[in-house]
């Protein structure tokens, strides 16, 4: 019985250290505010990084196992980016529909980018707070207790 509760425990804590995100200090610690944007901010980077190498012939056939796994891992966490993600061009097409595939997945890189800035972060993170207090101000004056008035 021991043995089969330290193995379930070695399970869970290995589980554990997998899926969450190793907080980061110093001045990268604004990249990482939630696990679902730390895993954004990975596939934006990912995805930066293999299309850059999609230009050369002889490096495509790793540009299009590297998109799929992109995809594998956006279709687990991002559904947004899933949809817009499309599969690449085979190996072996022309040039131009690797430039087109290029030019596609660098304009989504610049939506993705504008949505991952700190400005509009914190716009959201502000909304939130507001929407908090306002919540909580509403639960405050509900359960109030009110002043004793008169009765005329």
């Amino acid at each position: 019985m021991k043995v089969l509760m330290k193995e379930m425990l070695a399970i869970e804590n290995e589980m554990q250290n997998s899926t969450s995100n190793k907080q980061q200090t110093g001045k990268h610690s604004r990249h990482i505010w939630s696990p679902i944007f730390a895993n954004r901010r990975r596939i934006y980077r990912m995805t930066l990084a293999v299309i850059r190498q999609c230009n050369r012939p002889h490096r495509r056939i790793a540009v299009k196992g590297h998109m799929e796994k992109i995809l594998k891992s956006c279709r687990e966490h991002h559904w947004d980016l899933y949809f817009e993600i499309s599969q690449p061009p085979p190996a072996t097409a022309n040039a131009g529909s690797w430039k087109t595939y290029e030019c596609k997945i660098r304009a989504l890189l610049k939506k993705i980018s504008s949505d991952l800035h700190t400005r509009h972060r914190r716009k959201l993170q502000r909304t939130i707070k507001t929407g908090r207090i306002e919540r909580n101000t509403k639960k405050k004056s509900k359960h109030a207790t009110v002043l004793y008035k008169l009765c005329p």
